[in-house]
């Protein structure tokens, strides 16, 4: 198991920011303004909602204390704007950093949590008029599977 204490800052902020970069390669490989908000709000959601489905994974819990005490309302800082390709690379640094540091299985329930993240924030809106249309696009798909395989998952 491990908590904030196992982690460097540095590493430690590269986690905290791991939610929203597996929220925002989904959003951002097919923005549309209604649906970013919706999708926003979608992984918010999921952050919080990873406390009660991981109750045993130290290293979730550990980052959604971390979110909660923050507030949800202030993502954290980003570097400046990166692409979906680069947000898949950062999230290949985090696999690394959790399977280098956590337990096997608390490791594949932090790279699950992501993965589920980005498929929550992918069902959040739809194409079409206000978003109403299929849920999943073809590039966000695309994107999801990236990141399934980033994840190893």
């Amino acid at each position: 198991m491990s908590t904030r204490a196992n982690y460097t800052d540095e590493e430690w902020n590269l986690l905290m920011g791991s939610p929203v970069m597996a929220g925002m390669g989904v959003s951002m490989s097919d923005f549309g303004v209604v649906s970013f908000a919706k999708e926003f709000t979608a992984l918010v959601r999921a952050v919080m909602a990873a406390k009660e489905k991981y109750p045993q994974n130290e290293l979730i819990q550990a980052l959604v204390a971390e979110f909660e005490k923050k507030g949800n309302d202030d993502p954290p800082a980003s570097e400046g704007k990166k692409t979906p390709d680069q947000l898949l690379g950062d999230l290949q640094r985090v696999a690394n950093l959790v399977d280098a540091k956590a337990g096997a299985d608390e490791a594949r329930g932090f790279r699950t949590f992501l993965f589920e993240l980005g498929e929550s924030v992918a069902n959040a809106s739809g194409q079409g008029f206000l978003g109403f249309g299929e849920k999943v696009s073809a590039k966000e798909r695309d994107y999801l599977q990236k990141l399934r395989t980033t994840l190893a998952v």
